[in-house]
């Protein structure tokens, strides 16, 4: 036990510490409600036309290129975090534990960091692939839903981002909405779909009131 504390508190292995704990403490205020599950979400739409524009755009063409799209970003960064972090954990065991401490360390523990991040790009792009159809925003059942209701789930709707949920044949549906700023609609808000982009499957809503 103390030989794990005295690695996870040390470098290299304690800067995937640090944001470890942070990744754990979102998912602690999530699961209280404090926080929503796509507080960091780009809303990525990897089958519309996407033009990748300024910072947002080159982190959007950075994740599609790297496969990380088709689930929220927030549990794309916490698979990236823990995986970095385990792989960095057991080389500082094995390996970094038996330098010692010194320019080679540092260097070799920073290298540590960068490779750990790149080994666990590809294994959460295929960790996540089963789990986008959970968070397909499209099915063929909605049909012509212009002029009915649904509920918002995110945590604000704008003109670039905001999900909601419809309810079809029983299911519950998550789909793309957009709204004119400035408006009111929160989270739970039941608002009025009013138009439809089919080629992106994005809808248009506003507040019933």
């Amino acid at each position: 036990m103390v030989a794990f504390l005295n690695i996870i508190s040390s470098f290299p292995t304690i800067v995937y510490s640090v944001l470890l704990a942070f990744i754990l403490a979102y998912w602690l205020l999530s699961l209280i409600g404090l926080l929503d599950i796509d507080i960091l979400d780009l809303d990525l739409d990897i089958d519309g036309d996407i033009e990748f524009t300024g910072l947002t755009g080159s982190i959007s063409g950075l994740l599609i290129s790297c496969g990380l799209t088709g689930v929220p970003l927030t549990i794309v960064i916490s698979l990236l975090v823990l995986l970095s972090w385990i792989l960095t954990y057991f080389t500082d065991f094995f390996l970094l534990q038996l330098l010692e401490p010194g320019w080679v360390h540092n260097v070799l523990g920073l290298a540590c960091i960068v490779i750990s991040f790149l080994i666990s790009v590809p294994i959460t792009a295929r960790i996540i692939q089963p789990l986008r159809p959970l968070f397909q925003t499209h099915d063929s059942r909605l049909g012509s839903i212009v002029g009915t209701t649904c509920i918002v789930t995110s945590s604000k709707v704008d003109e670039h981002f905001g999900r909601a949920e419809i309810t079809k044949d029983s299911d519950a549906i998550i789909i793309h909405i957009r709204s004119s700023e400035p408006n009111t609609i929160h989270k739970g808000d039941k608002v009025l779909i009013i138009d439809c982009d089919p080629d992106k499957n994005i809808y248009k809503v506003a507040s019933i009131d």
